[in-house]
């Protein structure tokens, strides 16, 4: 019997894969600990309600890479790809940019 596990993010969060080195791309965020927290969108819960009754969707999807804000997310190791891999969790508020590549061709 085989046992399918899918994740799905609380209204107002992202569940976020981070990318462990970013050698592929020309911008590149560090902090002071030399870390980049820049990951791919896994998964994005429903839309909320926030405070003031306003309705706040999400403002990214599954499959975009983002620069997040570590602070008010949560790390967490999930079973995926048949191994523990560290995921964060982030409410929505907390995606900073969201990163979009394209090939250039370099004008000589």
């Amino acid at each position: 019997m085989d046992i399918t596990t899918t994740y799905t993010p609380m209204p107002g969060f992202i569940l976020i894969l981070p990318f462990d080195t970013d050698t592929n791309s020309e911008f590149k965020i560090v902090d002071n600990f030399g870390k980049t927290y820049k990951g791919e969108v896994i998964a994005v819960g429903k839309d909320r309600l926030n405070d003031y009754g306003i309705n706040v969707s999400s403002p990214v999807r599954v499959g975009d890479k983002v620069l997040y804000s570590i602070a008010g997310a949560e790390k967490t190791k999930l079973e995926y790809g048949g191994k523990r891999t560290e995921f964060a969790i982030a409410p929505f508020g907390r995606i900073l940019l969201k990163i979009e590549e394209s090939n250039r061709v370099k004008k000589q």
